[in-house]
């Protein structure tokens, strides 16, 4: 919106300034006759007036979407569609906001230094802890859009429905397993694959696609 305000400037200082010029009165030059010099200094100003506005018309109108991302478009607060990877031409006071469709990692196993892992109950009692990595991505430009109509911001899809979902998941799934089945590193494929359905199930309403589930590690507290 700003820019659009500095157009708006920039246009009208350039009308004022052709209007001014015809008041311009011409300057008698003996050298060179009757000439109007002042007032075509105040016409050069309005066309200068008018480069600097279609300046930032321009640069303010181009987006540069980076591959394997939605550009969701949204003037005035509202979305009005999306663009693809690449050079977009767009009105100065629409923004464009990125959600990416690549391969995005959930991180559950702590390798990144926080406390990662998910905690659950075993049936039958005792608590423990799984460390797990999810990949999913976002499935479409609309579902992107819908998410964005939802968070407004990509990482907040990762933190206030992907993460808790897969917490919830996982806790469900493990948790009905006793403690000595579930820490039988033979029986982590089907609980990857467990994992994997339910998560599909349930994030594929949202437009989210589960892409891979790895199970590192079953512990007991």
């Amino acid at each position: 919106m700003t820019a659009v305000v500095f157009i708006s400037i920039f246009v009208l200082l350039a009308i004022i300034a052709m209007l001014a010029a015809q008041f311009v009165p011409k300057v008698d030059d003996s050298r060179w006759g009757v000439t109007s010099y002042p007032r075509r200094y105040v016409r050069i100003g309005a066309a200068a007036f008018l480069v600097i506005a279609l300046a930032i018309l321009l640069s303010n109108s181009i987006f540069n979407t980076t591959a394997r991302t939605v550009g969701v478009v949204t003037e005035f607060g509202k979305s009005t569609g999306t663009v693809n990877p690449g050079l977009n031409f767009l009105p100065p006071w629409a923004e464009v906001t990125e959600f990416p469709t690549s391969n995005q990692a959930l991180d559950l196993d702590g390798t990144d230094g926080s406390k990662g892992s998910a905690q659950m109950k075993f049936d039958g009692g005792g608590v423990g802890y799984v460390n797990i990595n999810v990949n999913w991505r976002v499935e479409s430009n609309d579902k992107a859009t819908d998410l964005w109509s939802q968070w407004k911001e990509f990482d907040k899809v990762q933190d206030r429905v992907v993460k808790p979902r897969v917490q919830a998941v996982v806790s469900t799934v493990v948790g009905s397993f006793t403690p000595e089945e579930a820490v039988k590193s033979q029986n982590y494929a089907k609980i990857s694959a467990d994992i994997k359905t339910e998560l599909s199930e349930q994030l594929g309403k949202q437009g989210i696609v589960v892409a891979d589930v790895q199970l590192k590690r079953i512990a007991v507290d």
